[in-house]
């Protein structure tokens, strides 16, 4: 496996009343099948999804905790056919997810950055709606997608929640 770790660099924010500061990643998946692990605060439910597309059937596999009334964490990840990820750029790949997310939750994105894990391509990018605010990272391995994600409908979290979550992703 190989760990994956980001450091926070965004600026102090003032307290505020629903901020949640810290949570305790003590629920460790190791997954075979998936060729990943990550640390969830709870016992995360597991289920797939076989969506028709144009490429064919596609399961999507996925690892979901609801921390609280107001904040989830998720981990899905998806096997797309090797053809389809030779016609593309890994980075047009990880753009098109990502728009892909937010038309689908009636999102809009705030911002996006890419960068490159251990020599794979990925995609971190928060969006908001009107209820929620989410923090996403993509990553491209081979001809799998891993998209890992933290909303809250809260005001804010405390960013060092979302840097945790997403460093205990190894793959």
């Amino acid at each position: 496996m190989v760990s994956c770790n980001i450091s926070s660099t965004s600026e102090e924010q003032p307290e505020s009343v629903s901020k949640q500061t810290h949570i305790e990643l003590n629920h460790h998946i190791q997954s075979d099948d998936g060729l990943f692990e990550i640390s969830f605060p709870s016992e995360p439910q597991i289920f797939s999804e076989i969506v028709e597309s144009d490429l064919g059937n596609l399961e999507t596999h996925f690892y979901y905790c609801e921390f609280s009334e107001s904040m989830s964490f998720i981990l899905s990840y998806t096997d797309y056919p090797q053809e389809y990820i030779n016609k593309y750029d890994a980075n047009e790949l990880l753009f098109t997810s990502m728009n892909g997310v937010a038309d689908n939750t009636g999102a809009d994105i705030i911002e996006h950055q890419t960068l490159m894990l251990n020599d794979c391509h990925a995609i971190d990018y928060e969006t908001t709606s009107t209820m929620i605010r989410s923090w996403h990272r993509s990553v491209l391995v081979n001809n799998r997608l891993y998209q890992i994600g933290v909303h809250n409908t809260a005001v804010d979290i405390q960013q060092n929640i979302v840097v945790d979550y997403f460093n205990s992703f190894r793959f």
